[in-house]
């Protein structure tokens, strides 16, 4: 029975020194991220590090040693937490198991700067006299987002007459036409949002075209089904396109008579249809290949 014991034993000990069977998993790069940072001064920031092993596993482990360049500017805490303190640029990197992480991550401290403004209209159609709030989003260079509303400076192109737009952004339409709003701030501007105006309510509450995207080759020419709400309560077919809006004409244009358009480049244009003196509430992607 001893005998048999001590062969068990020992056979257990045998198997756990078997050469490959407590092998760890060799690290092969370290990444940290995000991998640029804009923070103010007074403000923390988690950082993360990702491992890919030799086997393509990959993992967000603990017991990571940080390193900051610049610890004046930006330290970084043990837990990867770094910290503005004042105006600068540092360079923040990570060791894991020895391995140093391939490329450090850029941490700017200071005042977080304007990469886009949004502009949000509720109703790209108007009526003359009505009134209608536009917003405007501003996203900052730390990925942060906030309301610009009110801080903006608010303009509407290829309009003298038919739309103004007041300091807080309340549009007003005066004269059947058309306006382009923009925002701007910053030296950032907007996209333009096109308003028509008319000078009474159409018989449509709105007009969709379908399908809401399409591919075309350079040459052809693609006309979309068109259908709105009437003031009836009943979705109908409209079968006259007035006109359209389209945000990149090297890519598509109206055909002389507006009722389709014609793919002249390659690339991605989207396009509005005009339609009972709507412009349509959803646009049409197009991708021309």
């Amino acid at each position: 029975m001893w005998k048999l014991k001590n062969l068990f034993l020992i056979s257990i000990f045998g198997a756990l020194s078997t050469p490959g069977i407590a092998q760890e998993r060799e690290v092969l790069e370290v990444f940290v991220s995000p991998y640029n940072v804009t923070i103010d001064s007074g403000v923390s920031k988690p950082m993360a590090v990702r491992v890919l092993y030799s086997d393509g596993y990959e993992m967000y482990p603990q017991g990571v040693t940080w390193h900051s360049s610049n610890p004046e500017v930006s330290p970084i805490s043990e837990n990867g937490v770094v910290f503005g303190v004042k105006s600068g640029l540092t360079l923040i990197s990570a060791t894991y198991k020895g391995v140093n992480s391939s490329q450090p991550a850029t941490v700017k401290v200071g005042e977080a700067v304007i990469d886009e403004i949004t502009v949000e209209f509720p109703h790209r159609n108007m009526v003359v006299g009505e009134s209608q709030q536009a917003q405007a989003q501003a996203t900052y260079s730390d990925g942060s987002q906030q309301d610009v509303t009110s801080s903006v400076q608010w303009q509407v192109v290829n309009s003298s007459k038919e739309l103004t737009v007041s300091e807080d952004g309340v549009v007003t339409a005066h004269e059947e036409g058309y306006g382009l709003l923009i925002a701007r701030a910053d030296g950032v501007r907007s996209q333009e949002i096109r308003i028509d105006v008319s000078e009474g309510q159409s018989e449509f509450q709105w007009v969709m075209p379908f399908p809401s995207s399409t591919t075309m080759a350079v040459g052809s020419q693609f006309t979309p089904s068109i259908r709105g709400l009437h003031n009836s309560g009943s979705i109908m077919d409209i079968n006259e396109i007035d006109g359209w809006v389209i945000d990149n004409p090297s890519i598509v244009r109206a055909t002389p008579d507006n009722q389709a358009i014609t793919a002249v480049g390659k690339g991605t244009a989207i396009v509005y249809p005009i339609a009972a003196g709507l412009q349509s509430i959803e646009p049409v992607t197009v991708t021309v290949e």
